[in-house]
């Protein structure tokens, strides 16, 4: 048994050693076959939904580019996005054109976050300003004659 992973850790679909595949670790209804390179959309191998070569790539049915697997396992679609992690190359194409297909939102990836971030120049523009122009420190007070030393200080008249 081999585990499909997607880019959070989550285990996306489980593909026995006869190439049979069911989503998620459960024991359930396979959804799919996955043999010499070739992906099908049912256990009797009837639709066929692409292929990967030995190369990496992932090719639909129409032979439309729509992914690849590089040499460190990692499932990447055709715009490079990280989808997950594959132990074999035909893992990732089961997660492309499978999993992909059945739920698709296990695929979405990370939400984007709510809050914008600022960028760190805008964060080094406050810090050098900041050096610039010092902000009143607390305790502050303004300096009298009383606090400059030889202020008090009279020359003598000549005399």
């Amino acid at each position: 048994m081999r585990y499909v992973y997607t880019v959070d850790g989550n285990v996306a679909a489980t593909i026995d050693s006869s190439g049979r595949v069911t989503l998620g670790t459960e024991l359930g209804a396979i959804v799919g076959l996955a043999r010499n390179g070739d992906i099908y959309a049912d256990e009797m191998g009837g639709e066929l939904l692409g292929r990967i070569d030995s190369d990496g790539r992932i090719t639909d049915g129409t032979y439309q580019f729509v992914g690849s697997v590089d040499e460190n396992g990692h499932i990447l679609d055709s715009g490079g996005r990280l989808l997950g992690k594959a132990d074999e190359p035909i893992d990732g194409a089961v997660l492309i054109l499978l999993v992909g297909r059945l739920q698709p939102d296990m695929l979405a990836g990370p939400s984007a976050p709510t809050e914008p971030e600022t960028p760190i120049m805008d964060d080094v523009m406050e810090l050098a300003q900041e050096q610039q122009v010092p902000g009143v420190r607390k305790g502050y007070r303004p300096l009298t004659d009383a606090d400059i030393p030889g202020a008090t200080y009279k020359p003598r008249e000549p005399g």
